[in-house]
């Protein structure tokens, strides 16, 4: 369901699942993607953006968001 669907249903909690932020290692190219290495550091590198769509989302709709996704040392 879209988000903004969702509050418009009164939903109270926005539950974004971990791993789909593993979808982002498709932006890096299918080499990549299909590299479980390369893919794990492709996400690595985009997480700070995840995380800020996550709370733009959440703050478009009059939520809050929390940065759980940290990125890899």
């Amino acid at each position: 369901m879209r988000v903004d669907k969702a509050a418009r249903h009164s939903a109270a909690l926005l539950v974004f699942p971990v791993f789909g932020v593993m979808e982002l290692a498709a932006l890096a190219g299918a080499e990549v993607a299909n590299d479980l290495e390369a893919s794990l550091h492709a996400v690595a590198a985009r997480i700070a953006d995840a995380n800020a769509l996550h709370a733009n989302l959440a703050q478009m709709q009059g939520g809050a968001c929390s940065g759980w996704l940290r990125p890899r040392n």
